[in-house]
């Protein structure tokens, strides 16, 4: 994938994270020791997440054709004869035998991905409710950074580089059987989601070169914590804390309920 342009990401990304049970610890993580937590692809909760359609060749010459730029592309310097040969096999081969590999083969290939899930809005009440424990959590806020006078120990590129937007769609995204395009297969697979999670605004940072877990990224990318307008005052104090033992401050913000609105405000 092509990293993203410093001018194509948001101003801002943004985290939604729970203070409940288990969770306060890796919340705890981010804003002590700098580390977000990527995930498997294989571990999100919607079915529909990485479950593309696949696309059959409908005749023997789109079938023939589709073949025959796989075989180009995957030995391009094979002769005329071999590739001929090679084209020969795979025609033997039932269409319905790739749909079969492509499904097999899918969770063994996003088995190799780590994605770490980011907003680019922070008052999502609806965020707020599903990942921030019903508003008694916090979200932390993300500034994509290049390297300057201010801050010369920061990578050119930045550690959110690699952040693409999500596509939301009614319609699964459809991959056509053989399957050609690898990258441009798991770019589908991985950035479209249904369209009735398009609230949330997601970016994804993807990376193949890791397994799922907490990782570091720069301290001066996290600029501030947002209170959720639920939370305890104990949590509020612990949270306080936290930013307190960060070696560089940070700012603390509020979220609270509009007296008329559905809404949220950041303070």
């Amino acid at each position: 994938m092509k990293s993203m342009k410093l001018e194509d990401l948001p101003l801002h990304f943004y985290k939604y994270r729970s203070l409940a049970g288990d969770q306060k610890q890796f919340t705890r993580q981010i804003i002590k020791d700098n580390a977000l937590y990527w995930a498997s692809p294989l571990s999100f909760n919607d079915p529909f997440e990485c479950a593309p359609v696949p696309e059959i060749p409908k005749g023997r010459f789109e079938k023939e054709s589709r073949l025959r730029r796989l075989i180009r592309d995957q030995a391009p310097m094979a002769s005329e004869a071999t590739r001929r040969e090679q084209l020969k096999i795979a025609m033997s081969i039932p269409s319905e035998v790739y749909e079969e590999n492509l499904q097999r083969d899918l969770p063994h290939i996003l088995r190799s991905l780590t994605v770490c899930s980011l907003s680019e809005i922070p008052d999502s009440v609806l965020m707020w409710s599903h990942y921030a424990d019903c508003h008694r959590g916090i979200c932390l806020e993300f500034r994509p950074l290049t390297r300057d006078s201010t801050a010369p120990h920061i990578p050119e590129k930045t550690y959110f580089e690699f952040a693409f937007p999500i596509t939301y769609s009614a319609e699964r995204p459809v991959i056509s059987v053989p399957v050609a395009d690898k990258a441009g297969t798991l770019e589908r697979t991985v950035l479209t989601k249904a369209d009735f999670w398009q609230y949330e605004k997601e970016w994804r940072l993807i990376d193949n070169t890791g397994e799922a877990g907490p990782r570091p990224f720069p301290p001066e990318c996290l600029d501030a914590v947002i209170l959720g307008a639920r939370m305890s005052q104990k949590d509020r104090a612990e949270v306080r804390k936290w930013v307190a033992q960060r070696p560089s401050p940070i700012a603390v913000r509020e979220a609270r309920f509009d007296r008329r609105l559905f809404r949220l405000h950041i303070e």
